[in-house]
């Protein structure tokens, strides 16, 4: 395997791991899904109000280092 592409899916694995991480902080139950599960990384499942949340994540990372807007980061209403 290519150095390259070794590296790639070290980010990729890092963003999974960061958006399970920030999931468990805001109360969700989350799991990794497969590597073959096509555009789902994430899994993740809360009660609200006595409603059943869930959510499938797809994980998109890039190795450089600036600051993102994502909608999960800024979107108040998701961690509710």
């Amino acid at each position: 395997m290519k150095k390259e592409r070794k590296d790639t899916e070290l980010i990729g694995a890092t963003g999974v791991y960061e958006v399970l991480s920030r999931l468990s902080r805001r109360s969700w139950v989350a799991t990794m899904t497969p590597d073959n599960t096509q555009g789902v990384d994430v899994l993740a499942y809360k009660t609200h109000k006595g409603e059943l949340l869930m959510r499938q994540i797809e994980v998109k990372t890039c190795n450089k280092s600036k600051s993102t807007n994502s909608e999960f980061l800024g979107n108040p209403s998701f961690g509710k």
